[in-house]
């Protein structure tokens, strides 16, 4: 894994037409180790109900992080249920809530959570 700092990203292609393309690009890696937790009403539903919950995200120093976040559930056969983008933690929580089918695929559903940061400017 590289090391956090400013690096140059060198390209050199060659097109169909035996051109040779050099492009050089500034490349920043920054430290974004958050730690995030995904929280439910509670363990097991039944079909028809809403599934309540909440993301907070903490960084390092265990401080709640600022920005957004998405939010992915999928069923026990892999399929995306319901996808929630720019889920604020404005407040330090992010909420989100997720009707099932009166007739949902039984099983194990997945929530998976990405921290996406603070946007452009902040």
């Amino acid at each position: 894994e590289p090391a956090v700092g400013q690096y140059t990203l060198v390209v050199v292609m060659e097109t169909h037409a035996n051109t040779i393309v050099n492009r050089t690009l500034p490349v920043t890696i920054r430290s974004e180790n958050k730690i995030i937790m995904i929280q439910t009403d509670k363990p097991i539903y039944k079909p028809g109900e809403t599934v309540m919950g909440r993301v907070i995200v903490l960084d390092r120093d265990m401080k709640s992080a600022r920005g957004s976040v998405s939010v992915t559930i999928q069923n026990s056969k892999s399929y995306t249920m319901g996808r929630f983008s720019n889920v604020s933690l404005d407040t330090g929580v992010g909420k989100f809530e997720f009707p099932l089918s009166s007739q949902p695929v039984l099983g194990m559903y997945k929530l998976c959570a990405t921290y996406e940061g603070l946007p452009r400017g902040q």
